[in-house]
């Protein structure tokens, strides 16, 4: 259905419909697209396209008939290759969210009930940053995909019909947005990486500061920034890991799945996959993670955060005892300060292995009907290798000084 121009309002909402030199098309889907158009619909035809012989009363002729016709509505424009972006634009045709990043998939939905439109992005690379633009110029707020929390987006900038926000997206991670009917709040028009997080009012915003230098506010007015002491990195974790051990007889189902509690001291500040651990290579399981830090308030600090480097499924941190909110797996950054304490501060974290590294260790052994697992067939007896488990990677403390910056 196309209503005021829009192909399927309800859903993806497709302001204009593009037909490529390299696509080959039937008679009849021109003749549908010869309706779209019709109905309002803009078509962008670019280059020739191909003939596909199917449907019925199919034949060039007939194809090249139609295409000719579909050429002569008035809202069908033909365009060189390469150039149907500039022609969208002629048109005043943009899209809801634009990027430069070609790694980012974007998604956008409108709830004419709530008035409140969401903004989805992946990231479907490497680790990247970049600026998403949003054809809207309502209210831009953050919701966190794994808590829910919604929080107010405090660094963008606000154009004539759009709103621009700066991000930096690790492999596969989800950022989500919802915009809202409403006044636009002081706000930070420009940050500096070293920026942790800020929270704002109607008249400041508070920024937890890491770096010297300045930042601009919407009102126009510079803010100079706090110095905060270096990160630090967390060491001599403790590490038991949970996990499943192969029984002793495959095929004696009365015997129970044996759980072992293993225990392993990681001195160093990079932490190493299970797979690179003596005695976890071919295990699988639940990982217990501790370490200690010291914390002092004479350090003049205001706080600070634990980053932690991206697990591949899941992970659950402590804090002396507290459950913090569940961070994003990919970028996992946990606001500490809450639970901090006078002398040393304890942390646990808990992270889950798939059941992978101990399946292939009797993957070859199981058999159905009396032949090898049929994986193991199909790869011609060879296992595939083993997956990295654990937190990888550096753990590190994060102090800030906070930062008010006034509009």
């Amino acid at each position: 259905m196309v209503d005021d121009g829009i192909l399927a309002p309800d859903g993806p909402a497709w302001k204009a419909l593009v037909l490529e030199a390299t696509q080959k098309i039937t008679s009849d889907t021109v003749t549908r697209l010869h309706n779209l158009a019709l109905a309002g619909l803009p078509v962008i035809i670019a280059g020739e396209p191909g003939y596909y012989s199917r449907g019925s009363n199919c034949s060039e002729e007939r194809f090249r008939a139609e295409l000719s016709a579909l050429r002569n509505e008035n809202n069908v424009y033909s365009v060189t290759q390469g150039q149907v972006a500039r022609k969208l634009n002629d048109l005043g045709l943009h899209p809801q969210i634009s990027s430069r990043n070609t790694s980012w998939y974007t998604t956008w939905r409108a709830c004419e009930a709530s008035g409140r439109d969401y903004a989805f992005l992946l990231n479907d690379g490497s680790d990247s940053a970049g600026n998403a633009t949003f054809t809207t110029t309502k209210r831009p707020f953050s919701l966190d995909p794994w808590t829910g929390q919604r929080t107010p987006v405090s660094h963008y900038i606000l154009g004539d019909n759009s709103v621009t926000i700066p991000l930096v997206l690790a492999p596969n991670q989800v950022k989500v947005f919802v915009f809202e009917a409403g006044e636009h709040e002081c706000h930070l028009t420009s940050a500096p990486p070293s920026i942790l997080a800020t929270k704002l009012s109607k008249t400041e915003v508070v920024v937890h500061s890491r770096t010297v230098g300045e930042v601009p506010s919407s009102s126009g007015k510079r803010h100079a920034l706090a110095p905060a002491l270096s990160p630090f990195p967390l060491l001599d974790w403790n590490l038991t890991v949970s996990h499943w051990e192969r029984p002793a007889d495959l095929y004696d189902v009365e015997t129970p799945a044996s759980v072992r509690n293993t225990t392993h001291t990681l001195s160093s500040a990079i932490l190493p996959s299970w797979t690179e651990i003596s005695g976890l290579e071919d295990v699988s399981g639940v990982g217990y993670y501790t370490a200690r830090f010291p914390w002092s308030s004479s350090n003049n600090m205001s706080g600070a955060y634990i980053s932690f480097p991206p697990v591949a499924h899941a992970i659950t941190v402590w804090v002396n005892g507290h459950l913090m909110p569940s961070p994003d797996h990919r970028a996992p950054l946990l606001h500490a300060t809450p639970y901090l304490q006078q002398g040393y501060n304890e942390v646990l974290a808990i992270v889950p292995s798939t059941m992978w590294n101990y399946l292939r260790t009797i993957l070859a052994d199981l058999r159905s009907a009396d032949e090898q697992a049929s994986l193991i067939t199909r790869l011609g007896g060879r296992l595939p290798s083993r997956l990295a488990n654990g937190i990888i990677g550096k753990v590190e403390v994060i102090p800030y000084v906070e930062v008010e910056v006034k509009c």
